[in-house]
């Protein structure tokens, strides 16, 4: 399944440098700019009454300036506006607007738009759910380098929606997400050579890959970690590598995980428990 929901983060083009405390005379002269029609200074504008740099927040003029900066053809400030009609700020709930502002974006480029699009179709949201549209739009979003959209596409191909399934695509799109940092797509590329499921099976790939999920807070990857070291799988084994990351996953609440270190704690020294109890307290004082 998807693990991503639509991206509400408001994507800003920073076009004025300024010092601090001067916040309010860059709002002046960039007011006077819009009044006059210049497209940048309007979508500044948004921003400003978006952040409350210069003046206090205010979605509804974030919402008027972003629209004319959009109505001139900035892409972002369209992007912007999607997400405002989206949630309901500065008016209104409008999906119906949102989705023809996303569309405006997306047709121009912006790659947090077609995911955007990709996640709406995918699961029916506000639009009839459409896979092959939503592959389409991921695939957009992917070729430019949106890891999110790349993980999804990944999957997609994976359990064949909207497109025939092929495993080479999947491997592909998922390790080229991993590589960027996407945890999700990590975790799954580590299930996928655990399991040898359209690669090589490798249990040295798969804690690899947990490894990388593990650190970034994946708590069903810090379980899968406590598994390996427990059997040792591609490594030696390890009860106090694996009472550590059973711990530090129970902790964020993976049930199994505490079913696991509670097994091991039938088989460790005291030592040992104390090592690998104090090992994932330092763990999570540096992952907080």
């Amino acid at each position: 399944m998807l693990n991503k929901l639509l991206c509400a983060v408001f994507a800003v083009v920073l076009c004025l440098s300024t010092a601090v405390g001067d916040d309010k005379s860059v709002f002046s002269k960039t007011l006077g700019l819009a009044e006059q029609g210049d497209a940048d200074a309007q979508f500044m504008l948004g921003r400003m009454y978006e952040k409350g740099e210069g003046t206090p927040q205010d979605d509804k003029q974030s919402l008027y300036w972003y629209t004319k900066a959009a109505e001139q053809g900035d892409a972002i400030a369209q992007l912007n506006l999607g997400n405002m009609y989206s949630l309901g700020r500065g008016g209104p709930e409008d999906k119906e607007r949102a989705l023809s502002w996303y569309f405006r974006a997306a047709e121009q480029g912006v790659a947090e738009a077609q995911y955007n699009l990709g996640v709406m179709y995918h699961d029916g949201k506000d639009v009839p759910q459409d896979y092959k549209t939503a592959l389409d739009w991921f695939t957009k979003a992917a070729k430019q380098g949106d890891s999110s959209a790349q993980y999804n596409l990944g999957v997609m191909y994976l359990a064949g929606r909207g497109a025939p399934q092929n495993y080479e695509e999947a491997v592909h799109w998922i390790t080229t997400a991993a590589e960027h940092g996407e945890s999700g797509a990590q975790y799954n590329l580590g299930v996928m050579y655990y399991n040898g499921n359209g690669v090589p099976h490798s249990y040295k790939q798969a804690r690899h890959w947990f490894t990388k999920a593990a650190e970034q807070g994946n708590t069903s990857a810090q379980y899968n970690l406590g598994v390996i070291f427990l059997h040792g799988q591609g490594t030696p084994k390890n009860d106090v590598a694996a009472h550590m990351w059973a711990s530090i996953s129970a902790a964020s609440g993976h049930v199994m995980a505490g079913k696991l270190r509670d097994q091991l704690i039938t088989a460790m020294t005291a030592d040992k428990i104390a090592e690998a109890e104090r090992l994932a307290r330092e763990w999570m004082g540096e992952h907080p």
